[in-house]
């Protein structure tokens, strides 16, 4: 909706099929009416119970109880769907997906659907009326939705969808922005504050806690609970151990620190920049592998600017990747490089696609995953996560051949390459003392 009015009053969408659309906006609305969007969740009051069953289908809709009373069997039979049924889930989802459906091609309602939520969209100038149109249609239907005080709201510029948060303050603007419900981060800190002060934590506990961390995660920038999420993950696939150990307490406390200090989503609908091109890549050379080197290259299509770096390792950042003995390093050298170009080029990334190309496959898979093996690979991912948390930008990560990588000379500490780019300069990032996460 934002993204399609364009300044000129034309109107550009395109469809998922790569179909576009394209006209005038209405003379009716203004530019900024055009981008000034409200919404609402409507909920369904006991959605299951809505839904009879077959009669049919009445003998397997028997539910068979103990009575104390009597000593004797008790039996009841369900006249509506059974939460959690497999066939009732499937069977209400098709009656649900059916009002959607209704709303859509008869009514023009901008919405969607999950399970018996339906967030709804619309312009603010026409949102009590599109409220009032999509709870109409639900009464035509015989259906009931809720009208408690927590759930039957008005359309509103900021509202919530399974405990996240969609903010439309700032549609007219060209941006919304995403987080996770305050409620539900106070909840989930306090449930790991009652296993930190029981000092245990339970596998069945530790999925539970997982499940809801993850989630929680997936509307933040950049992946930073994935590696403290390592040990409760190893937990939950535990058999015997109970105890709350050292390394789940640092887990808890840097994941709830991070919920509860990590800033908005921002999903940038009009202006956005063209995406940032960075190549990196990392070698080793030498008799026992200890020259390591790194280099990277960006290019900026806004400014048509071209920097690049290329230094040696910082020794202690190498004694450390080689103090439990490893001779090998290039797997570090390959994701070092990525970190420093996040820490350098941090401004121009803001809010910006970034589109890395990374001369190693197991390096590209590490920072897709957030996860290696390695605890010194764990510890660059983790500065690499807060970087691009606080940059709050959109990574892509991609393989590119030696052969085609432009970070591949400035790696080896060649630099002749660049004087076929009018512009191009050499910067010089700082370093990092230690990686080390204390």
């Amino acid at each position: 909706m934002v993204a399609g009015v364009c300044d000129d009053r034309s109107v550009v969408l395109t469809l998922s099929s790569g179909k576009t659309l394209r006209g005038t906006l209405h003379e009716s609305l203004s530019i900024v009416q055009a981008r000034d969007v409200c919404g609402r969740t409507l909920d369904l009051e006991s959605a299951y119970r809505q839904l009879f069953t077959s009669p049919v289908s009445g003998w397997a809709g028997v539910i068979v109880v103990f009575c104390p009373e009597t000593g004797l069997p008790s039996l009841f039979c369900l006249e509506g769907l059974p939460f959690g049924a497999t066939a009732a889930v499937y069977g209400f989802n098709r009656m649900a997906r059916s009002i959607w459906f209704v709303g859509v091609r008869m009514l023009n309602l901008l919405w969607t659907n999950f399970y018996d939520d339906f967030p709804h969209l619309d312009l603010v100038v026409s949102g009590a009326a599109s409220h009032k149109c999509s709870v109409e249609l639900f009464d035509l239907l015989g259906w009931a939705v809720s009208h408690s005080e927590k759930k039957d709201k008005a359309m509103a510029k900021s509202f919530t969808v399974l405990g996240v948060v969609f903010d439309f303050a700032h549609s007219c603007a060209g941006f919304f922005e995403v987080y996770n419900k305050p409620e539900r981060i106070e909840a989930m800190c306090k449930v790991v504050q009652q296993h930190r002060d029981a000092k245990t934590l339970t596998p069945h506990d530790a999925a539970s806690l997982r499940g809801r961390f993850q989630f929680a995660e997936a509307q933040l920038f950049s992946r930073m609970g994935a590696l403290m999420l390592r040990p409760i993950s190893e937990r939950a696939h535990s058999h015997a151990l109970s105890f709350l150990n050292e390394e789940i307490e640092v887990a808890f406390s840097w994941l709830c620190d991070v919920l509860c200090c990590a800033v908005p989503r921002r999903v940038v609908c009009v202006g956005a920049a063209p995406p940032l091109v960075v190549l990196t890549d990392g070698a080793c050379e030498g008799a026992c592998f200890e020259n390591v080197t790194c280099g990277g290259v960006l290019l900026d299509p806004v400014d048509g600017a071209v920097e690049f770096f290329g230094f040696v390792v910082n020794p202690a950042i190498l004694a450390e990747w080689t103090e439990l003995g490893a001779r090998q390093t290039i797997g570090q050298a390959e994701l070092y490089p990525v970190l420093i170009s996040l820490r350098f080029w941090h401004l121009r990334m803001r809010f910006r696609l970034v589109f890395f190309f990374i001369d190693s496959d197991s390096a590209r898979q590490a920072l897709i995953k957030s996860s290696s093996d390695s605890v010194h690979s764990r510890n660059i991912l983790r500065a690499c996560a807060d970087c691009l948390a606080l940059s709050c930008s959109y990574p892509w990560f991609a393989r590119v051949a030696s052969s085609s990588n432009l970070g591949d000379d400035p790696s080896r500490l060649e630099f002749e390459i660049f004087n076929f780019f009018p512009g191009a300069s050499r910067v010089y990032p700082e370093q990092p003392c230690t990686l080390k996460f204390v």
